[in-house]
């Protein structure tokens, strides 16, 4: 399965469309309208830097997620051959306990 890997510009609108954000969004335009404008204007730009933080998190652990997936840095190439799908990835040895002892066996198994 692919993760489809949105762009950051999206996230953050999504991150700015949240209740909370829209919420504080109005205090600091009611602060602005009253002599609160310079502590109004210092959290509306840590506001935006903060979720600006969190987009960036999300968009870093998707990329992560998706690298995962995938099997690796490298993507895994997909052949088909005679209707099956085969998936080719960097195959690495791990250690399993099979019929009462351990056996060092390929990824693939």
């Amino acid at each position: 399965t692919i993760i489809p890997l949105p762009p950051f510009l999206s996230l953050l609108t999504q991150q700015l469309l949240q209740p909370m954000f829209l919420f504080q969004l109005l205090c600091v335009m009611l602060w602005c309208l009253d002599e609160y404008w310079m502590y109004a204007v210092f959290t509306l730009f840590t506001l935006v830097l903060f979720e600006a933080i969190q987009a960036g998190t999300r968009y870093k652990n998707v990329k992560r997620l998706r690298e995962e997936v995938s099997g690796g840095a490298e993507a895994s190439k997909e052949e088909v051959s005679g209707g099956a799908v085969a998936s080719t990835t960097n195959k690495q040895r791990v250690e399993c306990y099979r019929m009462g002892q351990w056996t060092s066996l390929p990824t693939n198994q």
